[in-house]
């Protein structure tokens, strides 16, 4: 199947290329996402953190309004334990496809775990291990790479804010606020 030429594509590399693929894979998979399941969980639990990395971008693509939930049910959690990962960029491309999900398709919220909901919360968090300096000269500047995803976690709050409080309540959505207040950098 050609689809599998395209993952083989960006199997190793993370490049301008991986934009397309993405947006292939995710708008082929929502016309008959039945036909594509096995290949998209493969893709979720691969070892290959350039395929989970494209997989979490394209699953924007693959829920629309047109998309049931019911179909996308046996992906859900899969796809929401990408956000387990260490690694920066497929935390941030899952969060990225998770607002736009909350967005244009609130029901899948319901699949919101425990699991999902403490790795949320660490998302959250600051974290100084992330922090680097950066001389420029005779000056460091604090960089913190972990900016994104934690902007990414209160992004997705706002957006599924109504749902994430059906599902999960109102003193978790304060913890994660005072999570994110906790330490903040000037």
């Amino acid at each position: 199947m050609k689809i599998f030429v395209l993952l083989s594509l960006n199997a190793s590399v993370l490049d301008r290329r991986n934009f397309i693929i993405t947006l292939f894979k995710g708008k082929l998979a929502s016309h008959n996402i039945s036909s594509h399941e096995d290949l998209i969980l493969s893709n979720l639990q691969s070892s290959n953190l350039y395929r989970k990395n494209t997989i979490a971008m394209a699953f924007r693509y693959l829920c629309t309004k047109k998309t049931s939930v019911d179909d996308l049910a046996p992906l859900i959690v899969p796809f929401l334990s990408l956000l387990n990962e260490q690694n920066l960029n497929i935390r941030r491309a899952t969060l990225e496809s998770l607002n736009y999900i909350a967005y244009t398709l609130p029901k899948v919220l319901q699949y919101i775990n425990q699991s999902f909901q403490v790795s949320l919360a660490d998302a959250c968090k600051f974290k100084p291990e992330l922090v680097k300096e950066i001389e420029l000269g005779p000056f460091k500047y604090p960089v913190d790479e972990g900016l994104t995803v934690r902007n990414l976690a209160f992004s997705f709050i706002d957006t599924g804010l109504e749902k994430i409080l059906e599902y999960c309540g109102v003193a978790y959505v304060i913890d994660l606020i005072i999570l994110g207040l906790g330490k903040r950098m000037f």
